[in-house]
């Protein structure tokens, strides 16, 4: 994952009877994992979409 200080990955409830890693991209959601590398991948997954959308153009 390259680092990007728009993204970030932060214990949070949301719903679920335990606490969840989520993933967010400048604030607003983008899921949520039962640990940190469940969030990362998410991230990853946002990431490599977003690559993907800026270089053929969406």
């Amino acid at each position: 994952m390259r680092r990007d200080g728009r993204y970030s990955i932060a214990r949070e409830f949301c719903g679920q009877p335990k606490a969840r890693q989520v993933a967010r991209f400048c604030g607003d959601w983008l899921g949520h994992a039962p640990n940190r590398r469940g969030a990362r991948a998410i991230i990853e997954a946002h990431q490599a979409a977003r690559a993907l959308a800026l270089t053929h153009g969406g």
